[in-house]
């Protein structure tokens, strides 16, 4: 994934994208329509993490998905596993199917009845995964908006819509990148659904569609603007309506009167949402960062020079290993190098008999190899493996330790070796 800052000043507070494993988004929830609310406490300059056992039942104060219109079944919401997102662990993921009629919202009444001109932060991050040839599909904020909170009217005034392809540079919002969309900025454009009322008159739309203009620019035509009272949300929207999309947010922060909100979106606050725990640590595998360790009995690299740069690692680890979900394995030292590879379930053949079961793993160029054995007459004993990396570009010196990160699906196992002797063509370590 990569991360792109979107705003006009320095406002953006620019945040490294997590160091953690590769994206992991699974868990749909199989026909999940209607509305639901999850419950968070909202605390002054604080942080509040929101995750699946949360959920509650509208209209409870909160966080809730909705379809629109309700039970359509062309939308999904879900806190999704996501560990690219920006604050790792999780993210708001909403889905559409390819009928055109998908409309999916996430959003809050608990900030029903602010004032516009009270809101002092309002940021998001945000991705589209699914291709849009346009390059313009990308998760909105709206609210539902009173242009006069001051006048008593509480009549349905429409929404202002954040739209993040009228703020991008370009005009477009790239499939797979992170954008920060800091909605109070100079450049960030708002539209206006419906005409402002204000003091019972009609007085028409100052930012509609067609010209967009900042929030800014709209509290100046209405200085009373607020959230609407009794008719108020401020939510997320995936949906125009469009077909075949999927999106994630993250990172909401929101904040009034100086006030700011951080809202972070886990699958894992309560550590064990599926009991699978190849470690036994009491943390599942779907949430531990380090489900088993690697013991690395003997690892060997050698930099580039006139061919390209190799390693491999052989020791053993916990079993079992399964090659339906394919491998990622990185391999780095204490210096420069830091080399990846990936196989598919279709580079891997795995052989079983009632004594032990191997799997042979390579690429079609064979930059990537890889070899499990488990002895299954003995279920305790750690499964035996060796991995080889070929072919990549990275110089020496190189520096203990040589360490490993083997991803197997969302297991993902870590190990490294200190005891190295270096020398000019490469190092071995055992």
């Amino acid at each position: 994934m990569q991360y792109h800052e979107v705003c006009a000043d320095q406002s953006c507070d620019p945040r490294h994208p997590p160091l953690g494993r590769t994206l992991r988004r699974f868990l749909p929830l199989a026909g999940f329509v209607g509305l639901f609310l999850l419950a968070a406490t909202r605390t002054d300059a604080a942080t509040v993490t929101i995750g699946r056992a949360d959920l509650v039942t509208f209209p409870a104060s909160g966080w809730w998905f909705a379809e629109e219109p309700p039970s359509s079944n062309n939308a999904t919401g879900e806190i999704a596993l996501d560990y690219a997102a920006p604050l790792g662990g999780g993210s708001i993921e909403m889905t559409l199917d390819g009928t055109g009629e998908g409309r999916m919202l996430f959003g809050t009444v608990d900030y029903n009845g602010t004032r516009l001109d009270q809101v002092t932060s309002l940021s998001y991050r945000s991705v589209r995964t699914s291709v849009d040839t346009d390059n313009s599909l990308s998760i909105a904020l709206q609210v539902n908006v009173d242009y006069d909170g001051t006048d008593g009217d509480t009549n349905w005034q429409g929404r202002l819509v954040f739209e993040p392809s009228f703020t991008a540079g370009s005009g477009e919002v790239d499939t797979g990148v992170w954008y920060h969309w800091n909605t109070l900025a100079s450049d960030a454009r708002w539209w206006m659904t419906a005409d402002a009322i204000v003091r019972g008159v009609n007085v028409g739309r100052a930012c509609d569609h067609n010209a967009p203009c900042s929030l800014a620019t709209i509290l100046t035509h209405y200085p009373d603007a607020a959230i609407h009272s009794s008719l108020g949300a401020l939510f997320f929207k995936a949906g125009a309506p469009w077909s075949n999309f999927s999106g994630q947010i993250d990172d909401f922060v929101i904040g009034v009167a100086g006030n700011e909100t951080t809202y972070d979106y886990q699958v894992c606050p309560d550590g064990n949402p599926d009991g699978a725990d190849i470690d036994g640590d009491g943390i599942s595998d779907i949430c531990d960062a380090e489900d088993a360790p690697l013991s690395i009995k003997k690892a060997t690299a050698w930099p580039w020079r006139s061919k390209k740069g190799r390693a491999k690692v052989e020791g053993s680890t916990l079993a079992p290993f399964d090659a339906s979900r394919g491998f990622t394995v990185r391999i780095s030292d204490g210096g420069t190098m830091n080399i990846m590879g990936a196989l598919a379930p279709s580079d891997c053949e795995t052989t079983e008999t009632e004594r032990d079961r191997k799997i042979r793993c390579r690429t079609a160029d064979k930059d990537v190899q890889a070899y499990f054995y488990s002895d299954l007459s003995s279920p305790g004993d750690p499964a035996k493996f060796k991995i080889k990396v070929s072919r990549r570009e990275f110089e020496g010196p190189l520096a203990p330790p040589i360490e490993a990160t083997l991803e197997e699906g969302f297991i993902s196992r870590f190990g490294a070796i200190q005891n190295c002797v270096s020398s000019r063509a490469k190092m071995s370590c055992k």
